[in-house]
């Protein structure tokens, strides 16, 4: 379960870095198209985080994969398809020349990675969650069957100190009883008078 938790976070955290990192890039292209930032800014910006991503992006999947995870694989593995693709034909960088004719282009491929990262993150939230609330009752059962044990070896031990409580209170109730009665016996042979019968002796 703790490696189940950890998984979690560090997909939860991963996630945000995909996310950050594919609205930046858009935030970007955004500006190039209204004129707010130079074409050769605009790019350098964008390629500093393409490879990044792409290392990201690629770890998270294959940590899936490696989990068992097959529907969070299913999710991330078009998107690392994609991005080996790019790779293998050396179009991952975006050229400073054609950046405007490819503007409408990228900003379409970046918005459909933003769509498979929103739905990557809901579903790490869910599952931390849930991992995270099982952790919290585990933890709660296992603490009560710790008390469930120590409530059971207590027992043995409880009933040995009754007995011996109430033994000890039997003890002392018959040294009263011995005590009261050789009190009365003494007051009686003390202070009445002796009724032994006199003995008389014939003439």
């Amino acid at each position: 379960m703790a490696w189940e938790l950890l998984l979690w976070v560090v997909s939860f955290f991963v996630s945000i870095a995909l996310l950050g990192v594919v609205i930046y890039q858009l935030i970007c292209l955004s500006d190039l198209e209204f004129d707010c930032i130079n074409p050769y800014d605009s790019s350098s910006r964008i390629n500093a985080v393409v490879i990044p991503e792409f290392i990201a992006q690629g770890t998270l999947c294959a940590l899936y994969l490696l989990t068992w995870h097959w529907f969070l694989f299913l999710i991330t593995a078009p998107i690392m398809y994609y991005h080996i693709r790019l790779y293998m034909k050396r179009q991952h960088f975006i050229d400073v020349t054609e950046i405007f004719r490819l503007l409408n282009g990228e900003k379409k491929h970046r918005m459909i990675k933003l769509a498979f990262y929103l739905l990557l993150f809901f579903v790490v939230v869910y599952r931390l969650v849930a991992t995270a609330v099982m952790a919290l009752m585990d933890d709660d059962d296992t603490l009560h069957v710790h008390e469930s044990l120590v409530d059971v070896a207590l027992v043995p031990l409880l009933c040995n100190s009754f007995i011996v409580n109430k033994m000890k209170q039997v003890k002392e109730a018959f040294y009263h009883i011995g005590h009261n009665v050789f009190s009365v016996s003494s007051f009686y042979y003390l202070f009445v008078p002796n009724r032994h019968p006199t003995i008389c002796n014939s003439a």
